[in-house]
């Protein structure tokens, strides 16, 4: 299990919830405005300390309140640790273990978690931003450098594009940059294209399940011209970067390209394919955690507004799958048929006005009758 135990105090809607969540299925479930993108959006800030829909964390508080706060405990190898994330005395706050950190990536060491949302055709149709944090939430986990190999490469574009606004006279270390950050992005540029070649098996192998017959390519774009290095692309865009007085070239203007035969795949497929398409990238992403070496806890995967573009052949297949994921899993709908619902060993939260009204732990043995309890 990775989520143990979650408290919310004053986000959103939620006042005051406490959950033991069960341990791989969780059906969430009530009406409009009930609170159930709330609790979603409270487990991601504890893998993230930051939320999916605004980088404003003062605007989560409850109306009325004047500070939030999310508590986790989770599993980790073989022990326990408390996290949490709020916003208190006017300010963001992080705790690992009581200590605070303002270290988001350690969150996302000990939480890996992810998240697909009503908006999610976003990583097909939004902009390349939206694919690239993609790619890096994998490479993050895949390869231990990548972090740190992103955190020089970011040093050193913010130090290129200081140099590129100060005056002619103050720019003669710009050499010097345009080689550090070519060193640190041609490293990241590998680590990210060798993770998405890695991840390919796995996301054609979903594809086929999910969307049977349909051919779609994907090909990493560097993010500078291919028929030259990193460091002679600066070189070449020097005149150009001192105009706008910002670097045109590295792997922060790459992107992920999804294409179809006929062309891009936004602009081909239904909303339903999209949807599906989404979910196979993210679900790619998790197999690929799991050959993680170091891995010491298990994902989670939240879904919010399950049933969203799909029919209900999709929702069974969909299910069918998730049944077998190796990960706590959370999924949100106003209602889920009982006919579902009994597939399924299952942990069932239903809300209503920011409170857990009903929280059923179910089971279903071999001869497919289902047992129901309060859960704890």
């Amino acid at each position: 299990m990775t989520l143990l135990g979650l408290t919310i105090d004053n986000l959103r809607l939620l006042t005051r919830v406490s959950l033991s969540p069960g341990s791989h299925i969780n059906f969430i479930t009530g009406d409009n405005g009930s609170g159930k993108s709330s609790l979603l959006e409270a487990i991601y800030l504890l893998g993230h300390g930051r939320s999916p829909k605004t980088d404003q964390l003062k605007q989560l508080i409850h109306y009325g309140a004047d500070q939030f706060r999310v508590t986790g405990q989770i599993r980790h190898g073989h022990g326990q640790l408390l996290i949490g994330v709020g916003y208190v005395n006017q300010a963001p706050v992080i705790h690992i273990q009581q200590s605070p950190t303002k270290r988001r990536d350690q969150l996302a060491t000990l939480l890996p978690l992810q998240f697909v949302a009503p908006d999610s055709e976003r990583l097909l149709t939004g902009a390349p931003q939206q694919r690239r944090a993609f790619l890096s939430w994998g490479a993050f986990h895949h390869t231990p450098m990548f972090f740190q190999s992103w955190r020089a490469y970011q040093a050193a574009l913010k130090q290129r594009n200081a140099l590129l606004k100060r005056p002619p006279r103050q720019q003669t270390d710009l050499l010097t940059w345009n080689h550090e950050l070519a060193h640190h992005g041609q490293t990241l540029h590998e680590l990210v294209y060798t993770y998405l070649a890695e991840l390919k098996p796995a996301l054609m192998t979903l594809l086929n399940r999910f969307l049977p017959g349909l051919a779609v390519e994907f090909s990493y774009r560097n993010g500078w011209a291919s028929d030259l290095s990193l460091e002679e692309a600066l070189w070449r865009d020097q005149d150009r970067d001192l105009r706008h007085g910002f670097t045109h070239s590295g792997p922060h203007r790459s992107d992920l390209v999804i294409k179809l035969k006929q062309g891009l795949a936004r602009d081909y497929l239904s909303r339903g394919q999209v949807r599906l398409l989404v979910l196979a990238m993210k679900l790619a992403q998790l197999n690929g955690y799991y050959q993680h070496p170091a891995r010491l806890t298990r994902p989670c995967l939240l879904i919010d507004d399950f049933m969203l573009e799909l029919d209900q052949g999709n929702q069974q297949r969909l299910l069918d799958y998730l049944c077998g994921l190796d990960a706590q899993i959370f999924l949100t709908a106003t209602a889920f048929s009982p006919e579902l619902l009994r597939q399924y060993d299952a942990q069932v939260i239903h809300l209503q006005q920011g409170q857990i009204t009903e929280n059923v732990c179910q089971t279903r043995n071999a001869d497919a009758h289902i047992t129901q309890q309060a859960c704890p």
